[in-house]
C-alpha cells in the first residue's frame, strides 16, 4: 500500500510480524510456532492479502517457525514470501533481530541476508532479547567481507539493493524514478500462482481453485 501523507505525499506500509508471531507456544514473546502444514497456512493468509493489496514492506518476527528462526527462514521468506507470492517489496529485519542469530556477526548477517532480509535495522548500543549488537561500520565490512568470500552471492546483495530503491521510489524518495512515482500493483497470477509447495497457503492447488 502506498499512503498519503503530507510531508512527502507518499508513505509505505509495512506488514508485520513475518510470520506467525502470534501462534507461539503457551503465546511466549518470541517464542516458536510449532504448526503443522494447515495451522501455518491460516497464519500466512493475511500475509497473502497484504501482499496483493500492494504492501511495500514486510518485518520478519523476533520469533522462530518449527524450530527456525524467522530471521534465517529462507523457506518462509525467499520461498513463500518472494517467489511464491511475488512479493516485490522490500524485507526488514526487527530492530536487532538478526543479532539473536546463532554465530558470529558476519555468519549471522550471511544467513539473515541469504535468507531474503533486504534491509537489517542495527540497535547501535541498544541488545535485543540479550544479544549484543555491533556498529554499522561493522555490518558494512561483515557484508563486503562475505560478498568477497562467496558465503553471500553477489546477486543477492543486487536484489537487495534493487528492492530498497524501487521501494524508496515508489514513495517519491529517490530522483528521477520517484517523480512522478510508479503505481505498485500485485500481479494475481504471477503473485499467487498456483504451483509450488506453497499452494495450500493460498487455498490454490495446481489445475484451479481448492
Amino acid at each position: 500500500l502506498v499512503g498519503r501523507g503530507r510531508a512527502r505525499g507518499r508513505v509505505a506500509a509495512c506488514a508485520k510480524h513475518f510470520a506467525a508471531d502470534g501462534a507461539t507456544l503457551s503465546g511466549a514473546d518470541e517464542g516458536d510456532a510449532d504448526l503443522d502444514a494447515v495451522g501455518l497456512a491460516e497464519h500466512l493468509l493475511p500475509y497473502r492479502a497484504a501482499v496483493q493489496a500492494g504492501v511495500l514492506s514486510v518485518m520478519v518476527s523476533y520469533s522462530s517457525v518449527r524450530g527456525t528462526k524467522m530471521h534465517a527462514n529462507k523457506e518462509l521468506l525467499s520461498g513463500f514470501l518472494k517467489e511464491h507470492l511475488g512479493f516485490g517489496g522490500l524485507v526488514v529485519s526487527d530492530l536487532g533481530g538478526v543479532d539473536q542469530l546463532r554465530g558470529g556477526s558476519l555468519t549471522r548477517f550471511a544467513a539473515a541476508i541469504n535468507a531474503g532480509v533486504d534491509m537489517v535495522m542495527l540497535p547501535g548500543t541498544w541488545t535485543a532479547g540479550g544479544a549484543a549488537s555491533v556498529s554499522w561500520q561493522t555490518f558494512l565490512d561483515d557484508v563486503e567481507r562475505a560478498v568477497l568470500s562467496g558465503e553471500v552471492p553477489r546477486a543477492r546483495v543486487d536484489d537487495a539493493a534493487a528492492r530498497v530503491l524501487a521501494v524508496k521510489a515508489a514513495i517519491g524518495l529517490v530522483s528521477p524514478f520517484g517523480d512522478p512515482a510508479p503505481e505498485v500493483e500485485a500481479d494475481s497470477e504471477r503473485g499467487f500462482g498456483s504451483r509450488g509447495p506453497w499452494a495450500h497457503a493460498t487455498g490454490r492447488e495446481e489445475g484451479g481453485e481448492a
